[in-house]
């Protein structure tokens, strides 16, 4: 899959119309997004580098401390419920411009396509496998980590403030798939009273795909 992740990335790169006129002005950015600062408590960076007077290229790095997944418990008496995870995220993204970027102008939108590779981490919680107050339920202790690439698509609009600073807000929805690895620790049953430690690096693995949203309110320096 990454292999044909990058094959498509190279494929728009290559046969975007107007990838290869370059000019002199407006060769890198950098930004922070603001709206993943708030919402997920990220602290990253993006930099653009200017492929051509109608496209950029964008690498990315990003920590989260607070990112959220839906946790699901399984069997009678199912439930989901949002649970904090922690994150590193990698991006590469191309931006195919409507107009020119020899400077910025308050009307600047573009199509934005991303591949990514992210690495979460869920910690320990208690999860269950049927409804829950039975005393035949089985409890466990686990944690999870998610190992995936994720391809996306969106789209924005950058907006110009001052001589070297601007705005760029973007939307972009993606699917993830890859491995997820459930680290088991211990378990019981409800009302047993007891508890049974499984042996060390005791672990399941498991394919996952999900899908994604991502919010972009950047603001940034260009030069």
């Amino acid at each position: 899959m990454i292999r044909i992740a990058f094959l498509i990335f190279f494929l728009i790169t290559v046969f975007n119309a107007d990838g290869f006129g370059q000019i002199d002005s407006v060769k890198n950015n950098i930004t922070i997004n603001i709206a993943s600062g708030i919402i997920f408590q990220e602290a990253g960076f993006y930099y653009n580098l200017k492929h051509s007077e109608y496209s950029s290229i964008e690498f990315s790095y990003a920590h989260r401390f607070h990112d959220l997944t839906i946790i699901k418990n399984g069997g009678e008496g199912a439930d989901n419920k949002i649970w904090k995870q922690t994150g590193d995220i990698l991006r590469l993204g191309y931006k195919a411009y409507h107009k020119s970027r020899k400077k910025f102008s308050n009307y600047n939108p573009y199509l934005y396509y991303r591949l990514s590779y992210w690495n979460l981490h869920t910690p320990k919680y208690t999860t269950r496998y049927g409804s829950n107050g039975m005393n035949s339920t089985k409890r466990e202790i686990i944690s999870v980590d998610k190992n995936v690439v994720n391809l996306a698509l969106g789209f924005g609009k950058s907006e110009q403030i001052s001589d070297h600073f601007y705005t760029d807000f973007f939307l972009i929805f993606g699917l993830s798939a890859g491995q997820k690895k459930v680290h088991k620790y211990s378990y019981g049953y409800s009302g047993s009273g007891s508890e049974f430690q499984y042996p060390s690096n005791t672990f399941e693995r498991k394919t996952t795909i999900f899908p994604s949203i991502e919010l972009g309110i950047n603001i940034g320096y260009y030069w």
